[in-house]
């Protein structure tokens, strides 16, 4: 085997993500051209982005940080194994579902945008206005921003949609969404009980 082939496989992500510790819904391929290693956040109120339209796949999050003074950030909760997983999703503060879409900003910044599944019979008005948002981002550039628990999440379109026809995302084509998701919850995932964000939320950090 070739180093070009070997240095592919080691830079392959498809296989982190571990399906059977969250709900799976169907993956494939993206079309379009290079590699992407995406950040994990939600589109702040000032970026102008457009959603993939039809790659999103749920799964297992928290919000947590080290220590009392760490940075909050967005976590893969993916247990080692089903028990860990259970210890993990007992003891970490602020699990969720979370269905997870890709987003790119009209400047070509790539993200991956967890938007948190709510109870069935009983849907927040920020699940549902930001379910609403993620299905007009599939076919046009939004701006998004939140405007209260009375409304939820509000949208707008672009004036001029000349200029951002002109600026249409280009998806990778050689890389799987799994491949993607892999390379954006590489550096912010929890598989075990030593982590230092399952220990901060324990109280043993």
């Amino acid at each position: 085997m070739s180093d070009d082939n070997n240095n592919n496989n080691k830079n392959n992500d498809e296989g982190f993500i571990k399906q059977e510790m969250h709900k799976t819904q169907k993956v494939g391929t993206l079309s379009s051209n290079g590699f992407i290693a995406p950040t994990i956040a939600k589109p702040n109120k000032a970026t102008w982005f457009m959603s993939h339209p039809s790659y999103e796949l749920e799964l297992t999050l928290c919000d947590g940080k080290v220590g009392e003074n760490g940075t909050n950030r967005t976590y893969l909760v993916q247990g080692e194994d089903e028990a860990t997983q259970d210890k993990l999703i007992e003891g970490l503060d602020k699990v969720y579902q979370a269905n997870c879409g890709l987003t790119c900003s009209s400047g070509g910044h790539h993200s991956i945008w967890p938007m948190k599944v709510g109870n069935e019979d009983n849907v927040h008005i920020a699940y549902s206005t930001a379910r609403n948002a993620f299905e007009a981002s599939k076919k046009d550039f939004i701006k998004l921003w939140w405007n209260g628990n009375d409304v939820g999440y509000e949208w707008k379109h672009p004036v001029s949609a000349e200029i951002y026809a002109k600026k249409i995302p280009v998806w990778p084509q050689e890389q799987t969404w799994l491949d993607i998701l892999g390379k954006g919850f590489k550096t912010q995932t929890i598989s075990n009980l030593e982590h230092p964000v399952y220990l901060t939320a324990i109280g043993k950090h």
